[in-house]
């Protein structure tokens, strides 16, 4: 998976969604386990966020959630 599909992913969500956006890729350890996308709206800013966690395997959208602050 790539960060643009992360981020239509995401998108599809059905949130709303403030520039910038931050998308990046991690793993549950260092170097080995499985990778995640986390895609974050309004990211310089606190509140108004949106957060979504994909499984970079599947595509599968892990958890969502809105920060409304």
């Amino acid at each position: 998976m790539t960060a643009d599909e992360a981020l239509q992913v995401a998108v599809e969500a059905g949130w709303p969604w403030h520039e910038p956006i931050q998308v990046g890729k991690k793993r549950l350890f260092f170097i080995f386990g499985p990778a995640t996308w986390h895609v974050m709206s309004n990211a310089v800013c606190r509140g108004m966020n949106v957060n979504v966690h994909i499984d970079d395997q599947t595509g599968r959208v892990i958890s969502k959630g809105f920060a409304p602050r």
